[in-house]
């Protein structure tokens, strides 16, 4: 059986309503970054995003609290859809709490590090939803990559997924 301890380098993170509404560009970004890792590395970039791996039948809570343990870092996609949804909110949390055992077994320091934003349209106003203020406050705080109005497969969408 193969160890799951770094079964994942990246956890994408995102509502499935903007995958969905902007022409799979969840899936256009995790093809992307791969595409590009492999040509500066020689190696696949290992991405967990739940419509690859989980299939119909498994148990889809669990495999996502599992990869949430066993990824390296989260990248999160951020929209009003994203905060909106509870999913997205346990993925967040989910990942902080795993960040912060990290921080204190590794010295890794501070745990939000970990997580690595998109700015896939404006969020603001998503902090007066009931529940996501937190979130949002630690999202603002981190730097982010501004994907906005950004269309995957042009030189521009391929210059921020190299930086």
């Amino acid at each position: 059986m193969r160890s799951r301890s770094s079964e994942y380098d990246i956890f994408l993170s995102y509502a499935r309503a903007d995958n969905r509404e902007n022409d799979r560009y969840v899936e256009q970004l995790a093809d992307e970054m791969t595409s590009l890792y492999r040509q500066r590395t020689g190696r696949e970039l290992r991405i967990f995003l739940d419509q690859q791996k989980i299939t119909t039948a498994q148990m889809w809570e669990r495999e996502i609290r599992i990869a949430l343990q066993h990824s390296s870092i989260m990248i999160a996609i951020l929209s009003p859809a994203y905060f909106r949804s509870p999913w997205c909110g346990r993925e967040w949390d989910g990942f902080i709490s795993v960040s912060r055992d990290r921080s204190i077994t590794y010295g890794i320091t501070p745990y939000l590090k970990l997580i690595f934003p998109i700015k896939l349209s404006e969020w603001a106003g998503a902090g007066r939803v009931p529940g996501t203020m937190s979130r949002v406050r630690e999202a603002e705080a981190l730097q982010y990559a501004d994907f906005e109005g950004v269309t995957p497969g042009t030189s521009q969408f391929t210059a921020l997924v190299t930086h």
